[in-house]
């Protein structure tokens, strides 16, 4: 029994506190947060290739745990973890301070324009690690003007739903799914002893 405990922490199951009250009203200060890491495919690395073990989509309204998209100084599973919504999908357009941009998905191509120059430009050099500049009003890519782009990676929206706390996209941005750790499936809000809401939260 111990042994299969510590194989659900370690293989399928993250705990977090929430420290301060930058979540509410969804959650308060304080609560324990248990993380699936199993909900969109265990992320691996370090002695395992970089990717998902049975990979999963991501669904608009999860309440997710990501780590730090700018952190360039440690390891992905070393950064600081933070909690959100996700409000928009691959594909979805969203308003970034009265700009329409839609979040790219890997493989798609999409327009690069002057409005979304440069948070495409820090996606490229962040998350996709290619050489990536802005010189004339115009995005260069590996040293080549790109009128349209196609990115390896797939990305996301999150927020806090928060006016308070924009350590969220408004912040980071674009947040890549390879940052996401897992869904959340239970805080102190959440009736533990609900098997039809458990069984919601593992769909």
């Amino acid at each position: 029994m111990l042994l299969l405990i510590i194989l659900i922490r370690v293989f399928g199951i993250a705990i977090y506190n929430v420290p301060g009250d930058g979540l509410k009203p969804i959650v308060d200060e304080n609560e324990t947060l248990v993380v699936n890491r199993w909900s969109y495919g265990l992320r691996s690395g370090g002695l395992f290739s970089s990717g998902r073990w049975r990979p999963a989509a991501v669904k608009a309204g999860d309440l997710v745990v990501y780590n730090d998209p700018l952190d360039t100084t440690r390891t992905v599973n070393r950064r600081r973890v933070f909690a959100g919504i996700v409000d928009h999908l691959p594909g979805e357009t969203v308003d970034v301070e009265g700009v329409a941009l839609t979040l790219p998905s890997a493989g798609n191509t999409i327009a690069v324009t002057r409005e979304n120059m440069t948070i495409l430009c820090n996606a490229f050099q962040l998350y996709e690690h290619r050489r990536a500049e802005i010189h004339g009003g115009m995005l260069f890519v590996d040293g080549q003007e790109a009128d349209c782009v196609t990115l390896s990676k797939t990305y996301y929206w999150i927020g806090t739903h928060n006016s308070a706390n924009i350590t969220d996209s408004r912040y980071f941005g674009l947040v890549p799914e390879d940052m996401i750790i897992g869904k959340v499936i239970y805080h102190s809000k959440f009736p533990l002893f609900s098997w039809k809401r458990w069984k919601q939260h593992f769909q």
